[in-house]
């Protein structure tokens, strides 16, 4: 499929977005961030930032918002998104504590606990 492995990301702050950006920049090497946008730059216009993550053409929207934005976000609008994967990563200000999400989704994938550094 020509989009397969499109990535859209979305953080509540232009801040926040830029960590998760860089985060997953270095961790996954072979995913293709497409778009991104933030509820900072569109306030609270659902459309524009749906709009955005269509326009894309994304396969799945990793999100970094506060729990009520995020549930409102995709209650609101999850039968016009075409993207058919939402991966919440709950709400962070620095990516940089505790165990990051991409090692929590390791291990749920391997099964079972991997040892951080």
């Amino acid at each position: 499929h020509k989009n397969h492995g499109r990535i859209f990301l979305l953080a509540d702050s232009v801040s926040s977005l830029q960590l998760l950006k860089q985060r997953i920049e270095a961790k996954c090497k072979g995913i293709k961030i497409v778009e991104t946008a933030t509820f900072e730059e569109h306030g609270i216009s659902d459309d524009m930032i749906l709009n955005r993550i269509n326009g894309a053409e994304a396969d799945c929207v990793v999100a970094s918002l506060p729990q009520d934005k995020e549930e409102l976000f995709v209650q609101q609008n999850c039968k016009r998104m075409h993207a058919k994967v939402w991966f919440g990563l709950g709400y962070k200000k620095d990516w940089k504590q505790e165990k990051t999400w991409l090692e929590k989704v390791k291990e749920i994938v391997s099964g079972g606990t991997q040892k951080t550094k």
